[in-house]
C-alpha cells in the first residue's frame, strides 16, 4: 500500500497558496470566483470522481479527446501502472488546490497588517520583497498548520478515490493505506490484521506530527 502523501503535500501548499493570493485581490465579482474554487470541497465525492473517471477514460474521455487534437495518443490512464497513480494526483490536486487550505491562506492573508505592505512600499520593496520579509513570515503560523493537516491527510486520504475509481489497481499501483485496510477487514475479513494496520498508521501519523510540531514550531513567526 502506498501513502498520498509525498508525492504532493507541497504542491497542494505552494498551489493553494499561489491561489490564495490571488482571491485576495480587490477585484469586481471575487466572490464568486471564490465561491467556484471551493466548490469541489463541498460538492458530492462519487461525483466528481465519476467525472473525472469520464474525463480519464482512454476512448471518449475529455483529456485524451484534446491530446488526440494536438496529435499526443493518450494513455490509458487508469489502467496503466505508469499513469494511474499520477492520474489520481492530478485529480486530488484540481480537488484539494482551492479548497480549505486556500481558505486558511485567505484568511491569513487578511490578518496581515496593510500598514506593513505601505512601510515597504515607502522603503522602495519590490514584490517580491514583500512577499519574501512579510507576506511569508506573517504567514508560518498558517503554514505550519497547514503542513501538518496535510502530512495527516496524506497518510489517511485516498480511499474514495482508489475505491471508484480504480479499485486499487492496476497491480496495486493506486492502493492506499486506508484502502488496503479497509481491504483486510471488509473484503478478506482478516480484522485483525486490519486494526494492526491502523495501529501501526496511528503511531506513524502520531509520531510524525509530534516531529513536526518539534521541528517546525522552531520556524514559525507569531
Amino acid at each position: 500500500p502506498r501513502s498520498t502523501l509525498f508525492p504532493y503535500t507541497t504542491l497542494f501548499r505552494s498551489g493553494s497558496l499561489f491561489l490564495a493570493i490571488i482571491m485576495n485581490q480587490r477585484l469586481k465579482g471575487i466572490v464568486f470566483f471564490r465561491t467556484i474554487y471551493f466548490l469541489p470541497s463541498i460538492s458530492a465525492g462519487v461525483a466528481l470522481f465519476m467525472l473525472w473517471r469520464w474525463i480519464y477514460n482512454p476512448d471518449f474521455g475529455l483529456l485524451n479527446s484534446f491530446l488526440a487534437k494536438i496529435g499526443i495518443a493518450g494513455p490509458a490512464w487508469l489502467s496503466s501502472t505508469a499513469w494511474a497513480k499520477p492520474a489520481l494526483m492530478l485529480m486530488g490536486f484540481w480537488t484539494a488546490i482551492g479548497g480549505y487550505n486556500m481558505i486558511l491562506y485567505l484568511a491569513g492573508l487578511q490578518g496581515v497588517d496593510p500598514g506593513l505592505y505601505e512601510a515597504a512600499s515607502i522603503d522602495g520593496a519590490s514584490s517580491w520583497q514583500k512577499f519574501r520579509n512579510i507576506t511569508w513570515p506573517m504567514l508560518s503560523p498558517t503554514t505550519f498548520f497547514v503542513f501538518i493537516m496535510s502530512v495527516i491527510g496524506g497518510f489517511q486520504g485516498g480511499f474514495q478515490a482508489a475505491y471508484i475509481m480504480t479499485g486499487g489497481g492496476p497491480a496495486g499501483a493506486t492502493t492506499t493505506i486506508s484502502y488496503y485496510i479497509y481491504n483486510n477487514a471488509y473484503q478478506w475479513f482478516k480484522m485483525g490484521y486490519a486494526a494492526s494496520i491502523a495501529w501501526v498508521l496511528f503511531v506513524l501519523v502520531f509520531s510524525v506530527t509530534l516531529l513536526n510540531w518539534k521541528v517546525g514550531g522552531k520556524v514559525v513567526n507569531y
